[in-house]
């Protein structure tokens, strides 16, 4: 009887496990949801069929099919939220609106005054140090970076909703599987990462057949920052991009593009930054807003500037319009 060995990474960790080779991915599925909490009906096994190239598919492939080489240990990602956790998620959901809320975007010199401070450049290498970025899909060479928030810039977190995919901004995948053309692509997102792993799986954005993710970030990677605002002192956290060019040196300022509903987000990488309107109210919205289907093409015009910063992302549709 063959065994195989499989390695499996899932929030953070790797379980190695050794299986028969005529097991499925549903028999697998199974002994995984012994010792993660995680119900198989919640599981996403990223894992290819090597005979088509495609991801295989649950209960129809032997795990012998997904394996290169005979002897050779197959490795794979798993996503999916323990029933405890999902419970947790709605009450984080409701402090991080009331944080949202209150939090007010920065005034660009305001912005310009936290990148040029020293302090929190040193806090950039610290971040650095302390974070694991785990390759979900691989880098692809001579691809731009596009870094994506997630809440209300793809998903409206706030509605609710008996099915993720209501609250998803209409025109997602299509701007996804256009950027995914000349952009590498990570979604960082101001939440822990178990429930930024159930929200991509559950929109079908970590699984999709048309694009990938190459990585994701969480607000482990991001720290806080404090400015004068009409005379008050405001404290709100950033996402330094910076903490990703020191991992992959391809990337850097030049190609790099972060969009995000929050200025305040890029307080870091103000020139990298383009502020994309929140997507709320998703029942109503969802007939009326189109603008990834804009920003589908802005990305699309960026990828061919050799230098992202020569250009005011702030009026992307003044340059969409004189590019036509």
């Amino acid at each position: 009887m063959e065994r195989i060995a499989l390695r499996v990474r899932w929030s953070g960790r790797l379980y190695e496990l050794d299986v028969d080779g005529q097991d499925t991915l549903l028999d697998v599925k199974r002994a995984l949801s012994e010792l993660t909490n995680v119900l198989p009906a919640r599981q996403k096994l990223l894992i290819k069929d090597v005979t088509t190239g495609k991801p295989a598919m649950d209960g129809t492939i032997a795990l012998a099919f997904a394996r290169k080489k005979p002897d050779e240990p197959i490795a794979c990602v798993m996503v999916g939220t323990p029933e405890k956790d999902i419970i947790v998620y709605d009450v984080e959901r409701e402090e991080s609106d009331v944080l949202n809320d209150l939090d007010l975007d920065y005034s660009r010199s305001v912005i310009d005054a936290v990148h040029n401070n020293p302090e929190y450049h040193q806090l950039i290498e610290q971040v650095t140090r302390k974070t694991e970025l785990n390759i979900i899909n691989p880098l692809r060479p001579g691809k731009r970076l596009l870094v994506l928030d997630l809440d209300y810039t793809l998903f409206d977190m706030k509605s609710s909703a008996s099915n993720f995919l209501d609250l998803k901004r209409p025109f997602t995948d299509d701007f996804l599987k256009v950027a995914y053309q000349h952009y590498d692509i990570c979604v960082w997102s101001q939440t822990h990462w178990r429930y930024l792993e159930m929200k991509l799986t559950e929109l079908g954005i970590l699984t999709h057949n048309e694009y990938r993710i190459s990585f994701v970030l969480d607000r482990t990677s991001m720290f806080s920052v404090s400015g004068i605002v009409k005379g008050k002192s405001r404290k709100h956290q950033v996402k330094p991009l910076k903490v990703i060019w020191n991992k992959f040196p391809q990337f850097n300022a030049k190609n790099t593009l972060h969009i995000d509903d929050l200025s305040r987000n890029f307080a870091m990488n103000p020139a990298n930054g383009l502020k994309i309107s929140a997507f709320r109210d998703a029942h109503r919205m969802k007939l009326t807003d189109n603008e990834l289907l804009h920003l589908s093409e802005y990305v699309q015009h960026l990828s061919s500037h050799d230098d992202f910063t020569k250009l005011d992302h702030n009026k992307w549709k003044e340059i969409l319009r004189k590019s036509k």
